[in-house]
């Protein structure tokens, strides 16, 4: 039994082995190349995520590439303006290898090992950065560090600068590696501009003069545009007030003109007049579902709801609206007869 289970460890190690040797696997940030005693050709690289299956080593051997972006960054270089001004400039570029194969036919004599290419692409990438930083010496330092951002040219300069970085650089090491090693630059840019003290000072001095020239230039446009508006709105007020009066007033004359007629029908019975203005008020506004109003009957105008104020009344009279005992004070026992409080009324006249 110890025997038979010997012989399973055996067996499941190198069944384990030879999976090993035989099998890799690539990783959806992969791509690997297949080589065959060493050489790669058009059917060598595998980009799909997945278990593959290889002859083992020393038939065939497997380079993985991480095909996401990577960093690179120039040492601080020393470069001089057009206008013989001294900046130390740190460039980066940001790439990814786009062609396996490509790259591994241009970097693979380096090493056997993936990190070994890529080492050596990144020294001959450092090379064509020193190399394009050049560029910044077709500009005057003003466009580099202009304090107006229309001002400066950075962006025109970032291009240029990856312009002769695609075509291998002016005399820089490894002419073409870009477009012909499978390197496919992604970003490249101005990271850190330095200055001596001294020019740093004279740019300090000119970005503030300029600073305290466009602040100048601003209060006073801000101060003609308020008293341009302050100016506008008091005429814009006077006008707007000016039509409203005149409005108003007419509007006044107007109702003056229309009212006279009903004022001369109200002179004629005055009494009259105020009463029908009460009852029509009390019917609008007292009389209906939504009021609730408790008042006494001495309130002007509500001694006509006492009960028996009718009978008080003489034929043709008109209740009075103020505060009359005779219609506050409890009625008599002849009054709610109504010829009693008739006579009664007539000798009060």
């Amino acid at each position: 039994m110890q025997r038979i289970l010997k012989y399973i460890v055996a067996g499941v190690i190198v069944v384990f082995i030879l999976a090993f040797m035989t099998t890799y696997s690539v990783y959806y940030y992969d791509s690997a190349v297949v080589t065959t005693f060493g050489r790669a050709g058009a059917g060598s690289v595998r980009t799909e995520p997945g278990l593959y299956v290889r002859w083992p080593y020393p038939i065939q051997s497997v380079v993985r590439y991480d095909t996401r972006n990577r960093l690179v960054e120039s040492r601080p270089e020393t470069v001089a303006t057009l206008d013989n001004k001294n900046l130390v400039l740190t460039t980066y570029m940001s790439w990814r290898v786009k062609d396996p194969l490509r790259f591994y036919q241009a970097f693979g004599a380096n090493g056997p090992r993936s990190s070994d290419h890529v080492f050596r692409a990144e020294e001959i990438l450092r090379g064509q950065l020193r190399a394009a930083s050049s560029v910044v010496g077709g500009y005057r330092l003003g466009d580099l560090l202009s304090t107006d951002q229309r001002g400066t040219k950075l962006i025109e300069i970032e291009q240029k600068m990856l312009a002769s970085l695609s075509a291998g650089g002016e005399g820089a090491a490894g002419s073409g590696v870009i477009d012909g090693s499978g390197i496919e630059v992604t970003s490249l840019g101005i990271a850190l501009v330095r200055v001596p003290a001294n020019v740093s000072q004279a740019i300090f001095e000119s970005m503030k003069a300029t600073r305290e020239r466009l602040s100048s230039e601003a209060l006073s446009r801000g101060e003609s545009q308020g008293r341009t508006l302050e100016t506008q709105a008091t005429a814009d007020a006077e006008s707007i007030m000016a039509f409203a009066e005149q409005r108003a007033s007419s509007i006044r004359a107007q109702g003056d003109r229309e009212a006279v007629p009903y004022l001369q029908q109200q002179a004629s019975n005055p009494e009259l007049a105020v009463f029908l203005e009460t009852v029509r008020f009390m019917s609008e506004n007292l009389f209906s579902k939504q009021t609730t109003l408790v008042l006494p009957f001495s309130t002007p105008g509500f001694g006509l709801l006492r009960p028996g104020v009718a009978e008080a009344l003489g034929r043709g009279e008109i209740p009075p609206l103020i505060d009359d005992a005779a219609f506050t004070a409890p009625l008599r026992p002849a009054d709610r007869t109504g010829g009693g409080a008739a006579q009664g009324r007539g000798g009060d006249r």
